[in-house]
């Protein structure tokens, strides 16, 4: 893997490098961040797992390693990190801060293309809104793409939020994740949702007089 992002590198070619941030990662932030900038990855994204497969303890953290992870990985794009998630944060609390509109990516919205716009084909040959819960249940799947919207359209039906969100002071910096897991399985979120609140409450000591400063100042 490292050879063949090496030769895009050399070549030119943009890409993103996708870390899941396992226990693992998180004990050991600072030295992947590290090897990716010493490699000149410079742009990642960093994803969180939720709650880790059965058999795969190992893989569970809480809130505070995730918290940790978001701090070192804020430290970093303040130093020029492209680092999607944490920079995307980083821009809607500015823009909340600022009395701005808070823009969020199209996973905030519950119509988000899946079902319509994409769909997933699955090895029987059966449809489905999404590659990533094509074949666990709970999402319409069809026998044909014309079927398809129709049964998207059933499921959403007139749901376009996430109740237990509304009234957490963390949704400026929160795209909620994928409409679908939030949807079905809200609490395997609960060390996120967590992590996302004191990370917010780090921004607003860290960062928020600052960025009013500047805005003023512009």
């Amino acid at each position: 893997v490292e050879t063949g992002l090496l030769r895009l590198r050399d070549e030119g070619i943009g890409f993103a490098v996708i870390v899941c941030l396992s226990k693992r990662v998180i004990d050991n932030i600072e030295a992947v961040l590290d090897y990716f900038a010493d490699k000149g990855f410079s742009k990642l994204r960093m994803n969180t797992l939720g709650d880790p497969p059965r058999g795969r303890m190992i893989d569970a953290v809480n809130a505070g390693d995730l918290l940790r992870a978001k701090q070192a990985i804020y430290r970093r794009v303040e130093g020029g990190l492209d680092e999607l998630n944490v920079k995307n944060q980083v821009a809607w609390f500015d823009a909340w801060v600022t009395n701005q509109p808070v823009v969020h990516g199209h996973c905030t919205r519950a119509r988000c293309g899946a079902g319509s716009d994409v769909a997933a084909i699955n090895p029987d040959g059966s449809v489905a809104p999404c590659i990533e819960r094509s074949m666990t249940g709970g999402l319409p799947i069809a026998d044909d793409l014309a079927r398809l919207p129709v049964l998207m359209n059933d499921y959403w039906g007139e749901w376009t939020d996430w109740a237990p969100c509304r009234s957490c002071a963390a949704r400026p910096i929160c795209d909620h994740g994928c409409p679908v897991y939030h949807r079905l399985e809200h609490e395997r979120f609960d060390a996120e949702c967590e992590a996302n609140r004191a990370f917010f409450a780090f921004l607003v000591e860290e960062r928020a007089a600052r960025v009013v400063r500047q805005a003023a100042g512009a």
